[in-house]
C-alpha cells in the first residue's frame, strides 16, 4: 500500500469551498475558491469532524507524526530522538519514505522532522529562512508598524522573492508540489512508499501572484499588509483589512491550483 500525506499550513476549514461554510466575516462573493480540492473531496472520504490537538506549526506536526497530544506538555520543541514516529516505523517496515517540504521549521534549527525518512528535500526561502544574502534593493510593502517581524521579512522573504521569483511556477507551493510529482514519476514502482508533502502556504506572508489577488480585490492601490502583526485588527484601515483577506484568499487558490 502507498501513502501520500499532503499538509497545507494554516488552511482554514471554512475557506475550502467544498465545505460550504460561510467564512467568518467574509463577503460571500469573495470567499476563497478551491475547485481542485473540491473535486478531490467529491471522490474521497472526508473526515469533517477531525480536530487538531495542537495549534502551532511544530506541535501540530508532532501530534501527527507521533500520534500523541503535544501542546499541553511540550510546546514548540524539536522532535525527541526517543519518540516513536510514523516515518521511522514505516521505513523499518520496508517502505521507501520521502519528505518534500518548504515549511522551514521542520528541518531548520534542529527540529529533525527528517528523522526516519529514507530521504528528504527542503525548498528554501519561506518566511524567516536565512537562505540569502544577495545585495539587492527590496521595497517594503507597507508601514513596518503593521507588519510582523518587518526587518526579518525584508532581509529574508522579500529578498528571496526578488531574486528567485519570475513567474507562478517559482512560488514555494508550486515548486514543492512539482517536486512531489517528479518524485512520484521516479518512485511509483516501489512496492510500498510513504510520501509526505508539506507546504507552508497559505501561511503568511501572503504574496501569491497578482492575478490570484485580483480575483478577490481587483484594482486595490493601498498598502499591502502581507504579513500583519498578530494583534487586533484595529491597526488596519477597512480597505487594508479587506485586502488582507484577498491576499489570503488568493494564497488559498494558489495552493489549490
Amino acid at each position: 500500500m502507498n501513502v501520500i500525506l499532503v499538509v497545507s499550513d494554516t488552511l482554514r476549514y471554512d475557506c475550502v469551498s467544498y465545505h460550504r461554510v460561510d467564512p467568518y466575516r467574509w463577503d460571500i462573493r469573495n470567499r476563497p475558491r478551491t475547485p481542485h480540492i473540491d473535486r478531490f473531496a467529491e471522490r474521497a472520504l472526508v473526515f469533517d469532524r477531525a480536530y487538531t490537538g495542537s495549534f502551532p506549526t511544530i506541535p501540530m506536526r508532532t501530534d501527527m507524526i507521533t500520534g500523541k497530544l503535544t501542546f499541553p506538555y511540550r510546546g514548540w520543541t524539536p522532535l525527541p530522538e526517543d519518540e516513536a514516529i510514523l516515518a521511522e516505523e514505516l521505513t523499518n517496515a520496508g517502505y521507501v519514505s520521502m519528505l518534500i517540504c518548504d515549511t522551514p521549521h521542520l528541518v531548520r534549527d534542529g527540529h529533525r522532522f527528517d528523522r526516519g525518512f529514507s530521504a528528504w528535500h527542503w525548498n528554501r526561502g519561506q518566511e524567516g529562512d536565512r537562505a540569502i544574502t544577495d545585495d539587492v534593493p527590496v521595497v517594503p510593502p507597507c508601514d513596518a508598524a503593521k507588519q510582523r517581524l518587518p526587518e526579518r521579512h525584508l532581509r529574508c522573504h522579500l529578498k528571496w522573492r526578488t531574486v528567485h521569483w519570475q513567474c507562478e511556477e517559482d512560488t514555494f507551493v508550486a515548486k514543492t508540489m512539482r517536486d512531489a510529482c517528479r518524485w512520484l514519476e521516479r518512485n511509483y514502482t516501489h512496492p510500498n512508499f510513504f510520501l509526505w508533502v508539506d507546504a507552508f502556504d497559505p501561511h503568511e506572508p501572503w504574496d501569491p501572484p497578482l492575478h490570484y489577488v485580483d480575483m478577490y480585490d481587483p484594482g486595490y492601490e493601498g498598502q499591502v499588509v502581507d504579513h500583519p502583526r498578530y494583534d487586533y485588527q484595529s491597526f488596519l484601515r477597512p480597505e487594508e483589512l479587506r485586502h488582507c483577506r484577498a491576499l489570503y484568499a488568493g494564497e488559498v487558490t494558489l495552493v489549490d491550483t
